[in-house]
């Protein structure tokens, strides 16, 4: 997958800035890891979620944003609950904990957080608890209009 990020970054002529560091497993290491590295955005969070007919979605949003399933399903109409880890692994090829933003097979549905694109700098997980790029937010809707997957955008009040 980590492969398949970086080949969507460059095709794009997306401006990121890729490294290895040592394993993140908290929000709280990943923010001493982006210090140490100079990374000065904000951090993404993908959470990947599934609906009782088990389709899945990511909800693409930043570190700091708890997941509520009742807004959630006001704004989507359709009550969605975290995937297990299984479901992760063998459906998107991500580890628990370094889900990456892209990309995920086209079944999956991006749900997407506008505020996201309130930030000037993004921090995503490359796929793996050791690899993180920055890049402007600026290029994420970019990025989202190329991938053939169904997005669905939420601004929340």
């Amino acid at each position: 997958m980590i492969q398949k990020t970086k080949k969507i970054l460059d095709e794009l002529n997306i401006d990121y800035v890729w490294k290895k560091h040592k394993s993140i497993m908290s929000y709280e290491d990943a923010i001493k890891v982006d210090k140490e590295l100079g990374f000065t955005g904000i951090e993404t969070k993908n959470l990947f979620l599934k609906n009782s007919q088990n389709s899945f979605f990511v909800f693409l949003t930043t570190f700091n944003v708890r997941f509520d399933k009742k807004i959630i399903k006001e704004k989507i109409n359709q009550k969605l609950s975290i995937a297990s880890e299984e479901e992760l692994i063998k459906k998107a090829g991500y580890i628990p904990g370094s889900a990456a933003s892209f990309p995920y097979d086209i079944d999956v549905t991006y749900i997407v957080d506008n505020r996201i694109f309130k930030t000037n700098k993004l921090i995503c997980s490359g796929g793996t608890p050791t690899e993180s790029y920055e890049m402007e937010t600026k290029y994420l809707q970019k990025i989202l209009d190329f991938l053939p997957n169904k997005k669905i955008y939420i601004d929340f009040d």
